[in-house]
């Protein structure tokens, strides 16, 4: 999870570990590895490393402008 400067972060590009740490944790950006040797001996390619989600995927996109405004703008849309 890596936004460019346009989303505007309201913690900042400084904070943005903090940032990608609870777009895991509420499931907004899963962890994952993909193998593609696996495959070849049969096992699955795919290896999910998220956790099970804990997080407030509301309060993380109110964190972005991106989403604040569009959530100030018609909030009954947001929701």
């Amino acid at each position: 999870y890596s936004p460019c400067i346009e989303h505007r972060t309201k913690t900042g590009l400084s904070q943005m570990s903090l940032d990608q740490k609870e777009a895991v944790e509420c499931g907004y950006w899963p962890l994952y590895r993909y193998n593609p040797e696996l495959a070849a001996s049969g096992n699955n390619p795919f290896q999910l490393d998220s956790k099970k989600v804990k997080g407030d995927l509301f309060k993380l996109l109110a964190s972005e402008n991106r989403f604040a405004a569009v959530m100030g703008r018609d909030p009954k849309h947001a929701q």
